[in-house]
This record gives C-alpha cells, sequence and structure tokens, in this order.
C-alpha cells in the first residue's frame, strides 16, 4: 500500500480529470442561450430548454439538437467535454 500511494505521490501531476458537471452545464446552458438569444423566433416561441437531451423547443413543435464534436483522447484520459454546437432544426429559425 505504501508503494501504490508514492506513486501516486509522484505521478498525481499526470492525472487528468474531467470538468465538474457544473462547470459543464453552465458552459453547455451558456452555449444553449447565447443561439435563443441570437434568434429572434426562437426566443419569441420558446417553449423548453432540455439540458439532458441539448435541445430546444420552440413555435409549432419545432426542435433545435446540439452536440459535441468528438475529440481524440488518449486511453485513460478523460478531460472536459467538448463545447455544444450546433447540430440540426426541424423548422427554419432564421
Amino acid at each position: 500500500m505504501k508503494n501504490y500511494m508514492l506513486l501516486v505521490f509522484l505521478y498525481g501531476e499526470l492525472l487528468y480529470g474531467a470538468l465538474p458537471p457544473r462547470y459543464q452545464n453552465t458552459k453547455d446552458l451558456n452555449v444553449m442561450t447565447e443561439f435563443i438569444k441570437t434568434h429572434s423566433i426562437v426566443s419569441s416561441s420558446l417553449k423548453l430548454l432540455d439540458m439532458r437531451d441539448y435541445t430546444i423547443l420552440f413555435g409549432n413543435n419545432c426542435k433545435v439538437k446540439f452536440t459535441r464534436k468528438e475529440k481524440f483522447r488518449p486511453t485513460g484520459w478523460c478531460g472536459p467535454a467538448e463545447a455544444l454546437e450546433f447540430k440540426s432544426s426541424t423548422c427554419k429559425f432564421k
């Protein structure tokens, strides 16, 4: 057990962690709310902002979907998630 603790102590600076959920959720929320602010048709008819599925519902059953860009990560490295980006919409919003 002592040897294991020594290894963790010596190589601790090489360990990476993911962004805690409260920070990641705030970043994701900012992307989605900025999209809403940018598109007046979305903001004027907003119905639901779904953080679990990264979707915005607006207008007459319109849906905007966001996704994360996939990024190569070395084995064992979790790191922060990529930013959300617009994926698709079922209605025109411009």
